[in-house]
């Protein structure tokens, strides 16, 4: 099956929408609300606007396709692999369904695609003599998906940081990217006013408690939580393998995405409301750089075995099949 996404043509991007509407189909068979806990007045009236459950999860689809076209044209223009394939946005999209709640609408697929944007005109900033848009822009996409998912305010460091990375930055480029948060900022909180009459943010910080530890976890969670110890563990395993023969600008491209599963592991800790969907805050991440290592490997079998695994643990999960 990865045989259709080893080259990165346009068409392509059409087997790729397929493929997600195929590894997603539960939510036609049983439409899945949002669940999270985490939810803001942004992502609240976002879903107001689609009142449907059902039209939510067509909507969902429609997102992660659009993530994954960004996320493939980011490796790919950026030589991020040796291998010019989909695999980066593909294993992406397979990450973020490893749940049957994860199929709906969520604030976390919603701010992902405004976090998607920010990184894009991160890494495309590097091509251009004159930054300041991309700066702009980047604060603003930023700041939008932090506003979406409040764990996410993170990334406005974060992206600090990934252009300080990419090259440094004069005075006015450092005003320039808060110019982009601050606008963000006072357009969504100018419309909030607007339209309730009021300024609140659902910043919602709890530090981690061990308590969560007495929690009964569900099979399908736990194959879900053991999927991605497991990819995470190989994802840093093969942090050498990943920047070989790779130039030193593409290395701080793919190290970006090392920084933000910093950010989330961070993120994770002090905005705590033990709400299983926080793990999909990773996919992003792990299922990128994952993808990438995937698309390098010389055995093709070894590629559609990992892939078939992957798949088994999905169709675990949605269908709630016990494994005894």
């Amino acid at each position: 099956m990865l045989g259709l996404f080893r080259n990165h043509y346009a068409f392509n991007h059409i087997f790729l929408l397929m493929y997600i509407i195929l590894i997603r189909h539960h939510c036609f068979i049983e439409a899945q609300p949002n669940v999270s806990v985490s939810v803001s007045w942004l992502h609240q009236n976002i879903l107001n606007f689609f009142p449907s459950i059902l039209l939510q999860n067509i909507i969902a689809i429609i997102v992660l396709w659009i993530q994954s076209i960004f996320i493939n044209t980011i490796a790919s223009t950026h030589k991020l692999g040796r291998e010019t394939t989909l695999f980066a946005g593909l294993f992406y999209v397979l990450l973020i369904s490893l749940s049957k709640e994860s199929l709906a609408l969520s604030p976390v697929l919603s701010a992902n695609l405004f976090l998607i944007i920010g990184i894009f005109n991160i890494v495309e900033s590097t091509k251009q003599v004159d930054i300041r848009h991309y700066l702009f822009n980047s604060g603003f996409f930023l700041t939008i998906a932090g506003l979406i998912y409040p764990p996410y305010l993170f990334t406005i460091l974060f992206g600090f940081i990934g252009f300080y990375a990419m090259k440094p930055l004069k005075s006015f480029g450092n005003i320039q990217y808060l110019a982009g948060v601050s606008a963000s900022y006072i357009l969504v909180f100018g419309i909030q006013y607007l339209v309730s009459g009021t300024i609140q943010h659902n910043f919602a910080f709890q530090f981690i408690q061990l308590s969560f530890l007495k929690n009964i976890i569900p099979q399908q969670l736990v194959i879900s939580i053991s999927a991605y110890i497991v990819i995470l563990i190989f994802v840093f395993l093969q942090y050498t393998d990943l920047m070989s023969k790779k130039s030193i600008l593409t290395r701080k491209k793919i190290e970006l995405f090392y920084v933000l599963m910093l950010f989330y592991g961070i993120a994770a800790l002090l905005f705590y409301n033990n709400d299983s969907m926080d793990m999909f805050m990773m996919a992003l991440p792990l299922g990128t750089l994952f993808g990438l290592r995937i698309s390098e490997f010389k055995s093709v079998t070894t590629s559609e075995i990992i892939h078939l695994l992957l798949l088994a643990c999905l169709i675990f999960i949605q269908y709630n099949i016990l494994i005894l």
